[in-house]
């Protein structure tokens, strides 16, 4: 938070402002392979160990959803290289993460070996000269894995799930997520004089990312949730104590198991100890 006060000797004090650093999180890219069609467009599979098995559609107990991907081992003496790359994507200047999920058919023989590699030129398998994480799988149920990004804020990039087991099982991958950040700076009034819920911008949403704001005059718990037409909860953005001031967020449309909600009307209601109120929004694609 950047600041300017009223010291002794200020001329001008009608100058002074406060400001708020903003950051707001938003998919660069989300794939639970729900489609029927592998890889997902954009998507490339390489199966650069020349065997029988490579990355493929599965419906065998996906995380969420359908399906999800999955690899199965070769052979006794063959070692996995089956690669799995993503589209390219700008990794905005705030950075970003990627998060996935992720699991193996049985743990009674633990060699599954998953390599997550970065290239920030091209696909081709040359070009992949940065490993993010290389790790043993040894869980049954999904877990999640969380990479950081950060390191490549402003350049254009590719990730690749490499499979890299011997005499190993199958690895299941689902509900891939490359998220990014930005930094929004943003001016404030020296006081904000109420608690307040603004309308959504836009309204409609057409473009797949709503912007929610409101406004705190004193510190407080806040809850913010959205709602679809029959009053179920789709989402909670916010669940915590909040500092006084301006707040901004963006909701992609995407309910709390990261799948895409369904064009309609929806509802949004700020609820603080001394406070409730409620938006509509209608949400297109």
């Amino acid at each position: 938070v950047a600041m300017r006060t009223n010291l002794a000797g200020d001329a001008n004090p009608g100058n002074d402002r406060t400001s708020r650093i903003t950051t707001i999180s938003f998919d660069l890219l989300a794939e639970s392979f729900e489609s029927a069609t592998f890889p997902p467009d954009g998507w490339v599979v390489y199966n650069n160990d020349g065997g029988t098995q490579q990355w493929q559609r599965s419906t065998t107990a996906p995380r969420t959803g359908l399906a999800h991907a999955s690899c199965r081992w070769e052979t006794s003496t063959l070692q996995n290289d089956d690669w799995l790359v993503t589209p390219q994507f700008a990794l905005p200047s705030g950075g970003g993460q990627l998060k996935f999920w992720y699991r193996v058919s049985t743990v009674s023989t633990p060699t599954d070996q998953l390599v997550i590699r970065l290239s920030t030129t091209n696909n081709t398998i040359p070009a992949f000269t940065v490993v993010l994480d290389s790790f043993s799988l040894t869980n049954n149920t999904y877990m999640e894995k969380v990479i950081s990004l950060n390191s490549y804020a402003g350049q254009n990039i590719h990730l690749a799930f490499v499979s890299r087991g011997l005499y190993a099982w199958t690895i299941y991958l689902d509900d891939i997520v490359v998220q990014g950040q930005v930094g929004v700076e943003e001016e404030m009034p020296t006081q904000v004089l109420a608690t307040m819920l603004y309308a959504p911008k836009p309204n409609p949403v057409t473009n797949g990312m709503a912007r929610i704001s409101y406004s705190l005059a004193q510190p407080s718990r806040v809850k913010l949730s959205i709602y679809d037409a029959s009053g179920r909860v789709v989402r909670t953005l916010v669940n915590a104590q909040m500092e006084s001031g301006i707040y901004n967020l963006q909701w992609n449309g995407r309910d709390e198991q990261n799948q895409k909600v369904a064009e309609g009307i929806y509802f949004y209601t700020l609820e603080t100890p001394s406070y409730t109120a409620t938006k509509k929004m209608v949400f297109t694609r």
